[in-house]
């Protein structure tokens, strides 16, 4: 998505995969250009981003379980939970188990359906789409439960502040985006390639 939306103002954009904490520290810090998409707060605490005003995504997460009663559906269950799994500098998920014990921190969504499949963890905390790509790429016959929404978020994509002059004009590319249903189909069609 953001590789045709730059396409579409005329630049080629890269990108440099690495654990979300991390990526925030670069992209704060100068060393990469900017954030693919971060929460609305994120701007707050790094104050060398500067937000693109429209949101991107709308995101639900969810906590997963291999075990249908540990399938919790609120904020409030969840802190009953004794071993729960969540991408390491995911911002939302730290505030959600800061006040657990047992929290299991991991680099990426495939260490984190690894430890929901081997019984590491108790509970996975994930959007919808991610963890049950895990399921389909590994062909497990094994379920997973997913409890009731326990939050959703919109996604903004984040700039460093050098490139600030080009938020107005990616803003009003992802509002005709979003006016003729692109993104949603360019969603589709990523997941829909990955089965």
């Amino acid at each position: 998505m953001i590789s045709h939306l730059y396409k579409r103002i005329g630049i080629t954009a890269n990108f440099l995969p690495m654990p979300a904490r991390r990526a925030l520290e670069m992209s704060n810090g100068g060393k990469t250009d900017g954030e693919i998409f971060r929460v609305k707060s994120i701007g707050k605490k790094f104050k060398n981003l500067v937000r693109v005003p429209t949101p991107l995504l709308k995101v639900v997460w969810y906590a997963y379980a291999a075990n249908e009663r540990l399938a919790v559906g609120s904020q409030e269950e969840i802190k009953k939970v004794n071993r729960i799994g969540i991408i390491r500098g995911v911002v939302w998920a730290e505030n959600l188990v800061k006040n657990n014990k047992a929290v299991v921190r991991v680099d990426n969504i495939s260490d984190l359906a690894e430890k929901l499949i081997m019984g590491a963890i108790d509970v996975a905390v994930a959007t919808d789409a991610e963890l049950f790509k895990q399921y389909e790429k590994r062909k497990l016959k094994k379920s997973v439960f997913r409890g009731s929404p326990l939050h959703t978020i919109n996604l903004y994509h984040y700039l460093y502040k050098k490139h600030a002059n080009l938020v107005p004009i990616i803003d009003a590319e992802i509002k005709k985006m979003i006016a003729v249903n692109e993104i949603s189909k360019i969603m589709k069609e990523f997941y829909m390639s990955k089965k």
